[in-house]
């Protein structure tokens, strides 16, 4: 099987994981043509701060006229149910788990389901990345800067800052499936299936220094024991699962 969806919310902040754009689409490796499609603006539930406006250019003016959310929640779940289920089990998603919980949150404040969104199984381009690619030889992995160093296109930075003004949940959901695809190219031919990326992704793998922050580069055994315990209680293992792995294994502490 190599047919995969993926997804991507804009959302009213980080703090406030309620979605105003969601997109979504399936596709086959390698091949150009979708699948599917799923494209919907989303009403807030209050105002939308200026630091979220800056990010997607969604106003308060703009989205007082979006569909409220019961509606388009019934047209996720006909798409969810219709398009994606019969197709694949496989999310793909940079930084998944925050569009993930997104999505539940959205589903359960409308449903009073706990968990009303969940994938069968899930692969994060922000951690494949991480696994692929050098600290050193790409500086950070976020979607602009992953995507910008696997382009092979001369005018790839041109291109980046044409489309890039502003983040718009279907670009970004272009952008990571180039992402992914480019990356499954730097997988052995006989592990580029989705089964097994999907193990490789979930894989820990022990650190000797710190890939980050202020302590970047110093021997895990050799950062101070409060800035670990700092780092395991703003619960960012998600982002960093190799970091815990080497903590809970190196130091013997659990988040």
């Amino acid at each position: 099987m190599n047919t995969y969806y993926c997804f991507d919310c804009e959302t009213q902040g980080i703090k406030e994981p309620y979605p105003v754009q969601i997109s979504i689409i399936i596709k086959k490796v390698g091949n150009h043509e979708y699948l599917g499609e799923f494209m919907e603006y989303v009403k807030p539930i209050g105002q939308l701060s200026p630091a979220a406006i800056v990010v997607h250019g969604i106003t308060n003016v703009k989205a007082a006229n979006f569909p409220v959310g019961e509606r388009i929640l019934v047209k996720l779940s006909k798409f969810l149910r219709e398009e994606v289920q019969p197709r694949t089990v496989y999310a793909v998603g940079h930084n998944i788990r925050f569009d993930i919980d997104t999505l539940n949150n959205f589903v359960s404040l409308h449903t009073n389901e706990e968990a009303g969104f969940e994938t069968e199984v899930s692969i994060d381009t922000l951690r494949l990345a991480q696994k692929l690619i050098p600290k050193e030889e790409i500086g950070g992995y976020n979607l602009d800067a992953c995507w910008y160093f696997l382009n092979k296109e001369e005018n790839s930075l041109e291109i980046l800052s044409a489309t890039r003004v502003l983040h718009d949940a279907k670009m970004d959901v272009i952008m990571t499936m180039d992402v992914f695809e480019w990356l499954i190219e730097l997988l052995p031919p006989d592990k580029r299936n989705l089964a097994d990326i999907a193990k490789f992704c979930t894989q820990p793998e022990m650190l000797e220094r710190m890939p980050f922050g202020k302590h970047e580069g110093m021997l895990i055994q050799d950062v101070p024991k409060s800035y670990i315990e700092w780092f395991i209680r703003q619960g960012w293992a998600e982002q960093w699962p190799d970091l815990l792995h080497t903590i809970e294994e190196q130091l013997g502490l659990k988040r």
